[in-house]
């Protein structure tokens, strides 16, 4: 299937899509610089993990 490029729906979302190289448009580059996320220094070491204790419980017996 052949795209033209010069069809009126193509024109008017070049200004949006240029840079991206998928239809939806979205360039996350053209957004705002990643900025990396703060350490959090409060996270507990370990987790909770009793549900998955309690679903591998079960699951091994009906597998």
């Amino acid at each position: 299937m052949e795209i033209d490029e010069n069809a009126p729906g193509n024109k008017s979302q070049q200004e949006v899509t240029r840079t991206t190289d998928n239809e939806t448009g979205h360039d996350p580059r053209r957004d705002e610089p990643e900025v990396p996320l703060p350490a959090d220094d409060e996270a507990p070491l370990e987790e909770d993990m009793s549900d998955v204790d309690a679903n591998n419980s079960v699951s091994s017996e009906h597998p």
